[in-house]
């Protein structure tokens, strides 16, 4: 523990020992051995808690001190039930001590220690540093103990003022810069934090843990290449460190170096098997790569050590999203969504993947939810507005749409959606598409599709300009361009030509693609009408 017991305790204690009214009152060494002895094995950290509760326990019992030598007593065997594990009983004997003499700072500051141990005791740590401070107000770790506190009473601008006062008073604290640091880190002042961290190195140069802790810091601010600098170093200082390798790991990934992010975490995951999020990240970094399968394997593995971890369920439902597995995505996403009902991500999640699934309503009313949690929330808006199009509510979807296309006016498919709910609502679009692809080049994919609507392109000309490039590319744009083009020709009143150019979507079978989803629901709208007649 941080011990604070006076250097004098064994001259305080011998000299009442030795004081000649007490002398005479001395009675023979029984076989426990001398006073003397006692009195200093009482107060010596460095020998087995066991031992020193024996002497301390002797010396109280003998209770031929005054009052503030048992004070010091009392607090050495606090101490020593404290390196015991026994904090309550550490705590009794502070208590004790406080009793014999409420000026003893050591036993106030002791005190608060041990109660700081514990989440459901820290106001009465914050009292009893408090009051340490009160008495001496130039100790430094009485300062860094209640920031410490404070701090995890999330009380942050009150943490960070005993920090500094701290190191007012001690400016070669370590501890004091990397207390702060950790403040200004969750409190979103990254710099400040990275400052404070690169203090506490200057006074601690070999401290993995403030590495760590910086390296972490410089992640968050995208300096990926120093913090790989740092994780290095705080390797060779303790290899086996797997929290390392996986920080060192979320770096690299950082940089989009997902292969080198994957051979860390197959570092960190042996020597932490049951970290969670080791198995999460490398999750990630597979599924960035397009190794699904690998990517739910290391979900799976996430979830049985912490069966409610949300990220692990997220991650795994996005891998079923990608993969069309959408009822299985439905389900993690609802079991998030229990864990974390606030989460947009979640909602988000499920609306797509019922949308997948072609229910719209569903899908709407988890976009109601995102966009309600979060009112910028832009992928709720752009989806939202899709679902209510393919719901045939043109005119419902175009303020959704509207908010999309604002939000990215450089995304031409986002001005084309917007343009067609317009028209299928017997709206004027043409004007503002003109307008939104002003000084756009058209003639990169996907401007030919503007060329069509604004008559510029015939749709077999257009169709032409996208049967070019690979065979992947060729299939993705006739996807597109056929879908398009179906939806032109029901604007023009052709449904035989659109329901034709739906069914070439649909043949070229690319199902993650939104043009897929909507010939299949156009392709029924247009079938029911068929049967309606």
């Amino acid at each position: 523990m941080l011990f604070k017991l006076v250097a004098v305790f064994m001259a305080v204690v011998v000299l009442a020992w030795a004081d000649p009214s007490f002398a005479k009152k001395k009675k023979k060494r029984g076989k426990r051995g001398g006073v003397e002895q006692h009195i200093k094995l009482c107060q010596d950290y460095r020998a087995r808690p066991v031992y020193r509760i024996r002497s301390c326990t002797y010396l109280i019992r003998l209770n031929r001190f005054d009052d503030d030598s048992m004070a010091l007593i009392f607090t050495a065997r606090g101490n020593a039930y404290d390196d015991s594990g026994k904090p309550e009983r550490a705590i009794d004997d502070y208590s004790a001590a406080i009793r014999l003499n409420p000026r003893h700072v050591n036993a106030l500051f002791n005190r608060g220690y041990v109660y700081a141990k514990t989440s459901d005791k820290l106001l009465l740590a914050l009292r009893d540093f408090s009051a340490a401070i009160r008495l001496d107000p130039g100790d430094a770790a009485a300062f860094l103990s209640r920031g410490n506190v404070f701090s995890r009473l999330e009380q942050w601008d009150r943490a960070i003022s005993d920090y500094n006062v701290a190191i007012r008073i001690n400016p070669d604290s370590a501890a004091s810069y990397y207390s702060r640091g950790l403040v200004h880190e969750r409190k979103g002042n990254i710099k400040q934090a990275v400052a404070d961290y690169s203090s506490a190195l200057t006074y601690n140069p070999y401290s993995s843990a403030v590495l760590h802790r910086r390296g972490l810091a410089r992640i968050k601010s995208k300096e990926f290449d120093r913090a790989i600098e740092d994780f290095d170093i705080a390797i060779h200082l303790k290899p086996k460190a797997g929290i390392l390798y996986y920080g060192r790991g979320l770096a690299y990934a950082g940089k989009g170096r997902y292969e080198w992010a994957i051979e860390d975490y197959n570092e960190a995951i042996p020597l932490d098997p049951k970290n969670p999020r080791a198995f999460f990240a490398r999750g990630e970094a597979f599924a960035k790569i397009g190794q699904l399968e690998r990517a739910i394997e290391d979900y799976d593995a996430a979830l049985r050590i912490d069966p409610r971890n949300t990220d692990a369920l997220n991650g795994r439902a996005k891998a079923n999203n990608r993969r069309g597995h959408y009822d299985r995505a439905i389900q993690d996403f609802t079991a998030a969504i229990e864990s974390q009902p606030d989460n947009v991500a979640h909602y988000y999640g499920r609306g797509f993947a019922y949308g997948k699934k072609g229910e719209y309503l569903q899908a709407i009313s988890d976009y109601d939810r995102a966009t309600k949690l979060d009112p910028n929330h832009i992928p709720s808006y752009k989806y939202r507005g899709r679902a209510k199009f393919f719901l045939a509510r043109f005119g419902d979807a175009v303020p959704d749409l509207k908010r999309s296309a604002e939000a990215e006016p450089k995304d031409l498919f986002r001005s084309i959606w917007l343009y067609l709910a317009r028209a299928r609502a017997k709206m004027e679009g043409g004007a503002e598409l003109e307008k939104a692809v002003q000084g756009v080049d058209l003639q990169r994919w996907p401007g030919p599709i503007v060329s069509m609507f604004l008559g510029r392109l015939r749709p077999e000309d257009m169709i032409a300009l996208a049967d070019q490039g690979s065979q992947r590319k060729r299939r993705e744009k006739l996807t597109e361009a056929y879908f398009f083009a179906g939806q032109y020709y029901l604007m023009q009143g052709d449904k035989a030509k659109a329901l034709e150019l739906f069914n070439l979507v649909v043949k070229l079978g690319i199902r993650n693609f939104v043009s897929f989803t909507g010939a299949n629901q156009e392709l029924a709208r247009l079938r029911g009408d068929e049967d309606g007649r």
